[in-house]
């Protein structure tokens, strides 16, 4: 498939990314994804971003680690109601696992800042922090994921915008260098210098 029939695709996923947003992060993945490359993802939800990602991993001979507790955060419960409902087993059958099947994925189910250390350090080309919006997360995903990125590779993140203003303090005051931190759309993201 190409770039614009995996986008496609993706938008039938339910999530929050403009087509727009996926045509970037799909540019980020092709970048620095190769054979035997790793690329993480923190809070994966149905899947809308892990099929960009995890369709490049397949094109590339890589594979993609979506991290999540399909629970919600604290501020967002009420967009959780279903797999409330259902239960995080079928929950995730019925949504990521079908919407990402035959995709080199594996998951790991948790909260972010719990279970970081089952990534090594420096062992992931690209890392897409999508989690919690709200501090103490943020902060925490941002410290714990940087060092997980191999140099030359890409930590990039969603909604960089006025809405999650955590996002947007602790992003900025991570990488203050406005020439190495770009943002496109609501996407922020940083090569990591060798």
């Amino acid at each position: 498939m190409d770039k614009e029939e995996i986008i496609k695709k993706a938008e039938k996923i339910q999530g929050w990314m403009t087509p727009e947003e996926l045509g970037v992060l799909y540019d980020l993945a092709c970048e620095v994804l190769k054979k035997h490359g790793l690329a993480v993802e923190v809070g994966s939800w149905k899947g809308r971003s892990g099929y960009v990602i995890g369709n490049i991993c397949k094109e590339k001979g890589a594979r993609l680690i979506c991290i999540d507790t399909f629970c919600g955060c604290e501020s967002q419960k009420e967009l959780y109601d279903e797999m409330v409902q259902i239960g995080i087993r079928r929950f995730m059958d019925e949504n990521i696992k079908k919407n990402l099947d035959g995709l080199p994925v594996d998951y790991i189910v948790g909260n972010s800042v719990e279970v970081y250390n089952q990534i090594v350090d420096g062992s992931a080309s690209f890392v897409f922090i999508d989690g919690d919006h709200f501090n103490p997360v943020v902060k925490q995903d941002l410290d714990n994921f940087w060092p997980k990125v191999k140099e030359g590779g890409i930590f990039a993140g969603h909604d960089h915008i006025e809405t999650f203003p955590d996002v947007i303090k602790e992003v900025n005051f991570k990488f203050p260098d406005i020439i190495e931190r770009e943002i496109k759309y609501s996407l922020w993201f940083i090569r990591k210098k060798k």
